[in-house]
């Protein structure tokens, strides 16, 4: 997944995960000297039945790690973390794609209503960005 937004004294390129020892990776430039880092957050905390939104949070509020996840989306969090938890339970990466994006995306004939509260709010959370998106 890319990215190119500034934080403080850092310019976010990339984002994505490491399956094998669970990991988030983010590719950043120093402003000041231009100069390309790699750094991986392991996610420790990590279970097949934890919920996502949990894990992101613990994962924004870490003093080493939070300043380089400051601008990517809460819901991009999740998806990368839904990601790893699919490769946990055995799906191959074909597979835990398609069961991520599904659970990521909006269908307009799908009946929100019927949802519980936590899927609910992932799909409220992408219409917003795909809204917030549109206007700029």
């Amino acid at each position: 997944m890319k990215t190119a937004m500034s934080v403080g004294n850092i310019t976010l390129k990339k984002c994505g995960v490491r399956f094998s020892p669970p990991a988030l990776v983010v590719y950043y430039t120093e402003n000041e000297t231009g100069k390309l880092h790699r750094r991986l957050m392991p996610v420790r905390m990590l279970t097949e039945e934890s919920e996502s939104k949990p894990v992101a949070d613990e994962l924004y509020s870490n003093p080493r790690h939070g300043h380089y996840l400051k601008q990517i989306p809460c819901w991009q969090l999740q998806k990368m973390i839904s990601l790893i938890q699919n490769r946990m339970r055995g799906l191959n990466l074909d597979a835990s794609l398609e069961v991520t994006n599904k659970e990521f995306s909006i269908n307009a004939e799908e009946d929100l209503n019927k949802l519980d509260d936590e899927t609910l709010q992932k799909k409220k959370a992408v219409e917003l960005l795909r809204y917030e998106v549109c206007l700029d």
